[in-house]
């Protein structure tokens, strides 16, 4: 086993091998970290500890992706145990910053690239049921690119009493934000559709017969209280699966105390994302955004 931590987190190389020369080589992925389990959320449990409750582990990580780490390592172990030799070579790659866009892991991948390239499959980190409680084969993933704004209006705050003749950082991060998608998500950043490969009918045909996604389970799965962007169901499997997102992941501005403060923020953050479909890159897409809020003005939104 090989722990390596040249970079933001440590990468863990595990090989299992078997004795047969010709045997072929499986390669799973997995990742050990974990979204950051926020103090405001009301958990029911302590997100770091594991709890058992009627035969189900609750905790951070539990499904993303400790658990299924956990879950392969004993079926492994279980295989040796009770079998023998494996009839594959079997190596995990686990890295620690999987949540945080993978940063470094084509590093990691390029220093041990000798190790990784002789394989026959490579598997994802997990396994998923639907609602129905079928088994799913994943063909893809989306790709993703994340990115902060920020706003400086001024050096200090400024009373609201000028709100008639002075923009505040707030107004002016969330003008820009809305200038970069319409209301009904559709991306409104010059040349993002234009790299976007289309899905032919096969797939078309594919997604219609087997996905279950759809408006109504959506809305009874998180509650949501707001319209869903596509109502029509070819629509709405092919914006899901074939078209990219982008979205605010949050927002930082102004006062969010007790009572009221008459301000204009000086200062405003938004973290935003966009997911990514076939024939979309990060550095095209990094483009373009700057190329979008350049028209806007580049001094004071960075």
């Amino acid at each position: 086993m090989t722990i390596d931590e040249t970079y933001t987190a440590p990468f863990v190389l595990a090989k299992f091998k078997s004795p047969n020369p010709d045997a072929k080589t499986i390669i799973f992925y997995q990742h050990y970290d974990t979204v950051p389990a926020d103090n405001d959320q009301p958990w029911t449990d302590e997100p770091f500890r594991l709890t058992v409750r009627k035969g189900y582990m609750y905790g951070r990580g539990v499904d993303d992706d400790k658990g299924h780490i956990t879950a392969r390592l004993t079926a492994l172990r279980k295989y040796i145990r009770e079998v023998g030799d494996l009839p594959v070579n079997i190596t995990f790659m686990m890295e620690g910053a999987e949540e945080s866009a993978s940063t470094d892991l084509e590093k990691y991948l390029e220093k041990y690239r000798d190790d990784l390239l002789p394989a026959d499959l490579l598997v994802w980190e997990q396994g998923n049921r639907n609602s129905k409680g079928q088994l799913e084969i994943t063909g893809g993933n989306k790709g993703i690119i994340t990115f902060d704004l920020s706003v400086e209006s001024a050096d200090v705050d400024i009373h609201s009493k000028f709100g008639a003749v002075i923009e505040s950082a707030s107004w002016y991060l969330l003008n820009a934000i809305s200038s970069m998608r319409d209301d009904q998500g559709r991306i409104l950043i010059d040349g993002i559709y234009d790299k976007v490969i289309q899905p032919n009918e096969r797939e078309m045909d594919l997604i219609e017969t087997y996905a279950i996604e759809n408006a109504d389970s959506l809305r009874k799965i998180y509650g949501l209280k707001l319209p869903i962007l596509e109502s029509d169901r070819r629509d709405f499997l092919k914006t899901y699966y074939f078209e990219p997102a982008l979205s605010i992941e949050g927002i930082s501005t102004g006062y969010q105390g007790q009572g009221v403060k008459t301000i204009l923020p000086a200062q405003a953050k938004a973290k935003m994302e966009m997911r990514l479909v076939p024939g979309l890159t990060p550095e095209y897409v990094l483009e373009r955004i700057k190329a979008h809020l350049k028209k806007k003005d580049s001094t004071v939104l960075r």
